[in-house]
């Protein structure tokens, strides 16, 4: 195992706006037929996940260029104030709009004032609406939680990624155990440790290659095929008992998804600028298509499952989510200018 003491990665950003893409056709409304095709759960039903690979990667990167070496440095407060900027303004900016938005075409019907500060305060905190709403109130937990995963893989390596694979799957008997809600699951981060600490651990070692290496690859990639072949087309899951909310995107899908994004962080070598572009404005993307299908679901009801709709939905996203990118940018540094030291 080598230390993998790499830049900042600009296939990350190609990977990135492909997982966006999958994000988008994840959510467009298909029929039944085409989300249960070998295409959902195989390549796109684990694109959130995707993106805490990626999330723990680009974390990873970030920190070791800074030459930090304790917990205690990435707890600083101009780490964790920089990190909860880069989330909150975009999200800010977008909530703010989406406001206003939902009001203007009759989404609601109860204006901003009666609907009363609290449940404005509620709808901020929770995500707000559209698909995918979770991913915001989980990237805040993930600015606490990471520094701990991090520290976990930089001592531990290889065997940090098992003891964080532990505790994961420890949740998810907590989860059972003491009956928690889907809605509880679905915000909380501790779902995602696993494919966290997988990104993490990709952007500092190169493992060394070896028949025992490749043994390992080949297995777990088997072990989370077998559970989605299991569970999406005979009904039955191994871990039925155990891994019951979000199956298709659970900690054992990762062990599928894991080594594919791995691959495609160390080895691959894809470049293509508008790709990059859209990589580096996927989190603006993100929040737009939010707010494009709560449009489409309310206003656009008669084309529901209208497959011609599918390719305008990605360029309407894509298009609208680089151009909210880039003055976002520039007040999102600012502000991190200002209110930090670095």
């Amino acid at each position: 195992m080598e230390a993998n003491n790499q830049n900042y990665n600009r296939n990350a950003d190609v990977i990135k706006a492909i997982l966006i893409v999958a994000i988008i056709t994840l959510h467009f409304p298909f029929d039944d037929l085409a989300v249960d095709s070998p295409v959902f759960p195989f390549f796109l039903d684990f694109t959130v996940p995707g993106f805490m690979f990626m999330s723990g990667y680009l974390r990873t990167l970030s920190i070791e260029k800074k030459g930090f070496s304790t917990v205690e440095d990435a707890y600083s407060r101009d780490s964790l104030v920089s990190s909860l900027l880069r989330l909150v303004i975009p999200y800010t900016l977008y909530f703010v709009f989406a406001q206003v938005f939902l009001r203007i075409i009759g989404f609601y019907t109860v204006g901003i004032k009666e609907y009363g500060l609290l449940a404005l305060v509620f709808d901020y905190l929770r995500g707000f609406n559209g698909p995918g709403a979770y991913y915001f109130p989980i990237m805040i937990q993930f600015v606490f939680v990471f520094p701990i995963i991090w520290r976990v893989i930089k001592k531990k390596g290889f065997a940090g990624v098992w003891i964080i694979f532990a505790i994961n799957l420890a949740y998810e008997v907590i989860k059972q155990a003491f009956g928690m809600s889907g809605n509880e699951y679905m915000y909380l981060i501790f779902r995602y440790l696993f494919i966290i600490a997988c990104g993490s651990y990709a952007a500092m070692y190169k493992p060394k290659k070896s028949a025992l290496n490749r043994a390992l690859m080949i297995v777990t990639v088997a072990v989370g095929i077998a559970f989605i072949w299991l569970f999406v087309y005979s009904g039955y899951g191994p871990s039925a008992k155990i891994i019951t909310g979000w199956q298709r995107s659970s900690l054992l899908t990762c062990l599928y998804a894991a080594p594919l994004f791995f691959v495609l962080v160390t080895k691959g070598k894809m470049r293509f600028r508008p790709l990059e572009m859209a990589g580096k404005a996927s989190y603006n993307i993100y929040l737009v298509q939010m707010l494009y299908y709560v449009y489409f679901h309310f206003a656009m009801t008669e084309h529901i499952g209208d497959i011609k709709f599918y390719p305008l939905s990605i360029v309407i996203c894509v298009v609208i989510g680089i151009a909210f990118y880039f003055p976002e940018r520039y007040l999102t540094k600012y502000a991190v200018k200002k209110l930090t030291r670095s």
